[in-house]
């Protein structure tokens, strides 16, 4: 949807943005009343660091080793750590529900190991804090103690073992030397030599390496703490809801006019009803003769034409008898019954529409009081027998009218029928009775000699019919010289005027245009109507 139409689309729904507008500025009214915002402290959340630094590098053997720095600071929130140090704070709650308030960040590159805390307590902040680096620093020293003990242990009992196998040599390579009396001992005497020059060998590496495990127990750790926790205010993250009522208030205004725009958006992508000139042009095909605006409350009765000749109603029905009567066949040009019109000068014009409620009716009454007033006679023909509406318009009673003048085969005459109305120059013939016979009766040769004969009672001719696809007035489409198809705005669907601009091209009617009929995008604004009415005042 382009810009244009988006805006004309926030016209026309107007009032679901106010009432979104309404309703964002209502609950928010609602919410500082039964809760105000911004009344007493605002929580401020606190957060501490401790900073541990690796000093070197550590190894503790093949078996449950903790060789990588972002290792250890996972180990800071899960397993034994937080154990120790919840029942260092003494904390009663779920030692994991304590870790989820602490974060160990690990920066390889500068082998530092950051634990973090977060709470509304500056000092609970920093004891969380610090009790997790020093409980993390507890815990690497009991593991790497375990360790060396456990590796020490094992290098004693191979250093006992390898001292009695050397031992063992030492006797056998002494007994063998014995019994040769000073002679070579042979092969067997080099090969215990050599067992045992290679046992005494593995005994020194591993003598060499149990004093370096002495030498590590003795030392500190890997890790020495640089930085003790310090609670520091943290900035507010994220949204914050304003904490005043004005405040509140501007910004539900704002939230709730975005809001009914994106519902406007919306209603517009799911709505199937004409809702503007271009749609009516789009969707029947045919163009838009006039734009016709809401008329005044009682403005369905053409007095209110009399009455208002310079209104913009008044102008709307102006353009649209301008319209039909420049457009379409001429009389005995395109007829199928070119003799029996031959020389009159009468000009017949269908109004119909897609479907009921469009208005057609009233469209009807309030063309023909501008072609009376433009000094044309006009006869209106009820023929929506289904439910006839113009004569109340026009104000005259409905007794006999087309359904008897066809129902007695044309012998009674259309002019007797003839009723005079209170605007000038209009006439009508009232629908009758049709007794569920509306479409023989439209149908019938005797309506079509009917329909010649009002064409020598009067200038113009309009016809009211049932809506199209009712099939009633289908025998009459090309019996007349122009068809005037009414859609009214939010009323007419897509569906519809598709379906009836489909059914009229088949039939080849002479269709000459649409009335947009309660069409809110007025060519000239309503401000001009009031000036000018300012202007004739004495």
């Amino acid at each position: 949807m382009d810009p244009i139409e988006f805006l004309k689309a926030l016209r026309r729904r107007w009032i679901a943005i106010v009432a979104t507008l309404g309703i964002a500025l209502s609950l928010a009214w609602l919410t500082t009343t039964v809760t105000p915002v911004g009344v007493g402290p605002v929580t401020q959340s606190y957060k501490a660091t401790a900073v541990l630094l690796d000093i070197r590098s550590a190894n503790f053997g093949s078996s449950g080793g903790i060789e990588n720095l972002k290792t250890i600071a996972a180990l800071t929130t899960v397993g034994e750590v937080p154990i120790r140090a919840a029942k260092a704070l003494r904390y009663n709650g779920e030692p994991q529900a304590l870790a989820s308030r602490v974060n160990a960040t690990a920066d390889t590159d500068a082998g530092i190991l950051e634990i973090s805390a977060t709470s509304t307590d500056p000092r609970e902040v920093e004891r969380i804090a610090d009790t997790f680096a020093v409980e993390l620093l507890g815990f690497l020293k009991d593991r790497r103690a375990s360790t060396i003990a456990e590796e020490a242990q094992a290098i004693s009992v191979r250093l006992n073992r390898l001292d009695g196998e050397i031992q063992a040599l030492d006797r056998q390579i002494t007994t063998l030397e014995n019994k040769a009396k000073g002679a070579p001992t042979g092969s067997r005497g080099d090969i215990l030599r050599a067992s045992r020059g290679a046992k005494v060998r593995q005994y020194g590496f591993l003598s060499d390496r149990y004093q370096e495990l002495a030498s590590d127990a003795a030392e500190t750790g890997r890790f020495v703490k640089i930085q003790d926790a310090k609670a520091l205010p943290q900035a507010a993250t994220g949204f914050r809801p304003p904490r005043t009522r004005t405040s509140r208030l501007l910004f539900a205004g704002v939230l709730g006019l975005v809001a009914g725009a994106g519902l406007v958006l919306v209603l517009e992508r799911i709505d199937t009803r004409i809702r503007s000139k271009e749609d009516a042009e789009l969707h029947f095909g045919f163009p838009v003769l006039a734009e016709i605006p809401p008329l005044p409350r009682g403005g369905r009765r053409p007095a209110s034409m009399v009455g208002s000749p310079g209104s913009g109603p008044a102008d709307a029905f102006r353009l649209l008898g301008v319209g039909v009567m420049t457009n379409g066949v001429k009389p005995g040009e395109v007829h199928p019954q070119p003799a029996e019109i031959d020389g009159l000068g009468g000009r017949v014009i269908l109004v119909t529409s897609a479907s009921a409620a469009e208005g057609k009716s009233t469209v009807v009454a309030n063309l023909a009081t501008v072609l009376g007033a433009g000094g044309k006679r006009v006869l209106v023909l009820s023929c929506d027998l289904r439910r006839p509406t113009v004569h109340r318009l026009l104000g005259v009673p409905n007794e006999d009218g087309i359904a008897e003048v066809v129902s007695l085969n044309g012998k009674a005459n259309l002019d007797r029928l003839v009723l005079e109305t209170k605007i000038p120059r209009v006439s009508i013939v009232p629908s009758g009775q049709a007794d569920g016979r509306q479409s023989e009766l439209l149908d019938s040769v005797s309506f079509r000699k009917a329909l010649v004969d009002a064409r020598g009672l009067a200038d113009v001719v309009l016809v009211d019919t049932p809506p199209v696809l009712t099939g009633d007035s289908a025998g009459l489409l090309r019996a007349v010289d122009a068809v005037v198809i009414v859609a009214r705005v939010g009323k007419t669907s897509i569906e519809g005027a598709e379906r009836a601009s489909a059914l009229l091209r088949r039939l080849e009617a002479p269709v000459v245009g649409v009335a947009l009929n309660e069409s809110h995008e007025a060519v000239l604004p309503s401000r001009y109507y009031r000036r000018a009415k300012k202007e004739k005042r004495p």
